[in-house]
């Protein structure tokens, strides 16, 4: 029973090693996952169906634009830097495309990143921003 107790005890200890931010420094594995986006350009995002995107290892970005499905690729490093590379959507009629256009154009001009708890931030060129939460399943 004693090493039953002791071996949940190091197992539950090593899951929590590694995993979020050390000191509040963003790490690279920390931006792979499913990001929700609550705020652009500091106005808060409100939809039925909020933009989301998966962030993947292999640099693969797939998601919701808020009318439009997306996917393309995205570069980043440890230093905070992100690109985004050539992003397609489905062509989906609108009726309000304001908020995804302003996501996409965000997209294609980020340059920083950040996470700080569950929060990613993206920022682009012209001092633009998305705040993201993560999603957890």
């Amino acid at each position: 029973m004693m090493k039953k107790l002791l071996f949940l005890c190091i197992v539950l200890l090593s899951a929590g090693c590694g995993s979020g931010s050390r000191s509040g420094e963003t790490e690279l594995t920390d931006l792979f996952g499913m990001w929700e986006l609550h705020e652009l350009n500091g106005r808060e995002v409100s939809a039925e169906q909020l933009p989301s995107m998966a962030l993947q290892e292999h640099g693969a970005l797939n998601g919701f634009a808020g009318c439009n499905i997306m996917n393309g690729t995205f570069t980043a490093n440890d230093d905070g830097e992100i690109t985004f590379g050539e992003i397609i959507t489905t062509r989906m009629s609108c009726p309000d495309s304001e908020m995804e256009n302003s996501l996409l154009e965000l997209l294609r001009t980020a340059e920083r990143f950040s996470i700080k708890e569950d929060r990613l931030t993206i920022s682009a060129k012209g001092k633009s921003e998305a705040i993201f939460k993560t999603i957890t399943l």
